[in-house]
């Protein structure tokens, strides 16, 4: 089975390039204090619209270029609860060829009691596929920790978080029996921060497949801040471990996908306006195109001119939208599972 599914991530691997960050400026760092003034002075006096370089505008582009290089240490939001989404709903179900989707969307008690209802469902899924590309960023480590129990043991060690010097690790462990321990596959991309990355984090170290792109590395615990003007500055005062094999607690950073698989933004957020519209199963599986076979030659028809006179007749009809990476993701999930060992 190894060897199966080394050759399944190698193929479908094959398939798409990483695309990963710019890297600061070089050059910059290698200056002090001083010469960064004296770069600063020049502009000042020789800029042909030197007028612009005011106070105000430098001290924006010195927290912008903070922010930047901090990446996800700090977050400046617009407004108090902004964290929150109120856009798309977590979703379960199972699609046609029998593969259970859960869609994370707000991280909360309600995410959690989707992803029960399709684990319980009437005929089990065969195999599990996890959407972690359209939770918003959240700090609710209480609720990821409930949904990782689903997947593992009882009294199993599923995270800590640390907080100030005088705070102890925060551990959160799974408190029930699992309800799934079949092939699991998750899908993240750039997009996948806080503790949404948590649960992917674990979910690989507990033996599941992740594929899409890699995680920006934002699993903190973050104190917020109200500035004067209603912005809220959101601190990383604490980083999340999960432990290692050798028993020991790591601070978590970006994850690497098993297999890499990303696709641009737009086309994320197409496949998730073209699921809401069509179902999750118009974008995961493409149109079965008719065919000509001994049946429509019994019958004495011709089902693909039958096709062809019809889009004729209803004018040309837009390419539909297929979602790449969640293609994959069932794919995998599926060769996976038919070579799990039966119970």
């Amino acid at each position: 089975m190894k060897r199966f599914l080394m050759t399944v991530l190698v193929a479908v691997g094959m398939q798409a390039n990483h695309v990963r960050a710019e890297a600061p400026d070089p050059l910059v760092d290698q200056m002090d204090a001083a010469q960064i003034q004296e770069v600063i002075q020049i502009l000042r006096d020789q800029y042909i619209r030197n007028h612009e370089l005011d106070d105000v505008t430098l001290s924006r582009a010195m927290l912008e270029g903070l922010l930047r290089r901090m990446e996800h240490g700090v977050m400046l939001q617009a407004a108090e609860g902004s964290e929150k989404n109120t856009g798309t709903p977590s979703l379960g179900e199972v699609l046609p060829d029998g593969t259970g989707y859960f869609r994370l969307g707000t991280l909360d008690a309600d995410a959690v009691t989707v992803l029960d209802k399709l684990l319980a469902a009437e005929k089990p899924p065969k195999a599990l596929v996890i959407d972690l590309r359209y939770a918003p960023i959240s700090t609710d480590f209480e609720s990821a920790g409930a949904l990782l129990s689903r997947f593992l043991g009882k009294g199993r060690l599923l995270f800590a978080v640390s907080g100030t010097a005088k705070e102890e690790l925060r551990r959160h462990t799974s408190n029930r029996d699992p309800a799934w321990d079949g092939v699991t596959v998750v899908l993240t991309d750039r997009a996948t921060s806080g503790a949404a990355e948590v649960i992917a984090a674990v979910l690989q170290s507990s033996g599941a497949l992740v594929i899409g792109d890699k995680t920006p590395g934002a699993a903190m615990r973050y104190e917020p801040f109200l500035l004067a003007n209603g912005m809220v500055l959101r601190v990383g005062v604490g980083d999340v471990r999960i432990e290692t094999k050798a028993g020991e607690l790591k601070a978590l950073g970006p994850i690497e996908p098993n297999v890499y698989f990303p696709i641009s933004p737009s086309l994320k957020e197409e496949a998730l306006t073209a699921a809401t519209e069509r179902g999750v199963a118009a974008v995961a599986f493409d149109e079965v195109r008719p065919r000509y076979n001994e049946a429509a030659l019994v019958a004495g028809g011709n089902p693909e001119m039958d096709a062809m006179q019809e889009r004729q007749k209803n004018g040309a009809k837009a390419k539909a939208v297929i979602d790449l990476q969640l293609q994959r993701a069932i794919d995998l999930a599926n060769a996976a599972a038919v070579f799990q060992p039966k119970p």
